[in-house]
């Protein structure tokens, strides 16, 4: 895959993502995942643009604040939001990614 896959139940980057089984959605669903972590080793490769594609954003705050933690500049934007369904803010917020590059 192009885009590179971290998982929150391993915390390292998954180059095969034929192993993403039932098996692992699974240990997904019924073990505390390590999203704090994931981010961290995200952070350390280099990636500093996080996207939440969700219908209501309730990671990008969690992101934000393990972000704010770390000297590497980055940041983290949410696509939509349950209480402005518009396609205009959903617009807004690509617009803003935009122009963070």
């Amino acid at each position: 895959a192009q885009v590179p896959f971290y998982s929150t139940v391993t915390t390292t980057h998954l180059t095969d993502t034929t192993t993403l089984t039932p098996e692992y959605w699974y240990t997904n669903l019924r073990n505390t995942v390590q999203y704090h972590t994931t981010i961290q080793n995200l952070l350390h490769h280099g990636h500093t643009l996080y996207l939440e594609t969700s219908p209501h954003p309730i990671l990008t705050l969690p992101t934000q604040e393990t972000l704010d933690h770390h000297t590497t500049p980055a940041t983290t934007h949410p696509t939509l939001h349950r209480t402005h369904p518009t396609l205009t803010h959903f617009h807004t917020n690509l617009a803003t990614l935009h122009t963070h590059g």
